[in-house]
């Protein structure tokens, strides 16, 4: 069982495809997605591998592997203490992610993640350029994740707007009419009712979901001006919520052009769905004492181990997940919950 547990957030500085291999349907390569909500994730998988990813280099592995092998079988002294800093490294990561393939039946490894899903997606505004939306379904599933956490939240996630209405703040920037009580959001229209739940969620979610050093962004999504505050957050009815995640992520058309004719290469025209740049999700990560191996003194329990995640890991706040790397999509701003 696990001991020791966190939350980080997940902000896509670039449009994100964590694939889900081929498709019979419209998308030749489409996104992950919830089998029973249809709501797009980040399988946990592919988050372990890439936070693993990060971790080998920021602890020196790759460039100690590089190192050994130009050596080949010349200055045996160097090679072999190049040998030894390998397996030191090898310790921690083994440690907290598990042995490498040819060794993964001696011990599974103390980290675990669950699987990313979707807090705010931004979605196209007539008004405002564009809104975060979220839904109760939504923030019902992170309030339950938050509670797993043992923390108390000041607001509520369950009153479902009218299917014709969006929840909006006291002082939105997206409404728009006579009276503001209408937005536009792609091509669909939403009366508004001003709801002071989306005040505290949009406060909380500036306060634990974003960076620091995000104050443009964070002023976008909750701004308080005296007794007003402005925000572009909107809570929508979860099935408006359910189709803009179905039909307003990025779809990309990709070729390749063969050099001798000048023209797309035979079956090398496909479509790519992404996750749009802006969107917010969050992952539990969750700990144990370390299940085998010669565990390091600072690796010696659950504790150790997050600390270790934290501090020598995601401290650069920057990580790449999914696809097409090579294209610079997938990168993603950490926010550990709390700090």
């Amino acid at each position: 069982m696990f001991k020791e547990k966190e939350m980080l957030f997940l902000f896509t500085e670039t449009p994100l495809h964590a694939g889900s291999g081929s498709n019979l349907g419209v998308v030749d390569l489409p996104i992950q997605r919830e089998t029973h909500t249809n709501y797009p994730i980040i399988q946990f998988s592919g988050i372990k591998g890439a936070i693993r990813e990060l971790a080998e280099e920021r602890m020196g592995l790759w460039e100690v592997r590089k190192n050994k092998d130009v050596l080949a079988n010349k200055e045996k002294t160097e090679k072999e203490r190049l040998k030894r800093e390998e397996e030191e490294i090898l310790k921690f990561i083994e440690i907290a992610f598990g042995p490498e393939t040819e060794r993964a039946d001696k011990h599974g490894g103390a980290l675990s993640f669950t699987d990313a899903r979707v807090v705010l997606f931004p979605v196209r505004s007539l008004k405002g350029v564009f809104a975060w939306i979220t839904s109760p379904d939504a923030l019902s599933y992170l309030k339950r994740d938050l509670e797993i956490l043992g923390k108390a939240l000041e607001w509520e996630a369950e009153d479902v707007p009218p299917s014709d209405t969006a929840y909006v703040s006291n002082g939105s920037d997206l409404t728009i009419g006579k009276e503001r009580q209408k937005i536009i959001l792609e091509e669909c229209a939403f009366n508004t009712v001003s709801n002071e739940n989306v005040d505290k969620i949009a406060k909380w979610l500036k306060d634990n979901a974003f960076l620091e050093s995000y104050k443009y962004w964070k002023d976008k999504l909750c701004k308080e001006e005296g007794s007003v505050m402005s925000s572009n957050l909107v809570i929508l009815p979860n099935d408006a919520y359910r189709d803009f995640l179905t039909f307003s992520t990025e779809v990309v058309q990709r070729i390749r052009i063969t050099h001798e004719t000048g023209t797309v290469a035979r079956g090398a025209l496909w479509t790519e769905e992404y996750l749009p740049k802006d969107t917010l999700l969050y992952t539990m990560v969750t700990s144990t004492d370390p299940k085998g191996g010669n565990p390091p003194d600072k690796l010696k329990d659950a504790k150790g181990i997050i600390n270790f995640l934290n501090n020598k890991v995601l401290d650069t706040q920057l990580l790449q997940l999914g696809g097409d790397k090579t294209g610079t999509r997938g990168l993603v701003r950490v926010r550990i919950y709390g700090g």
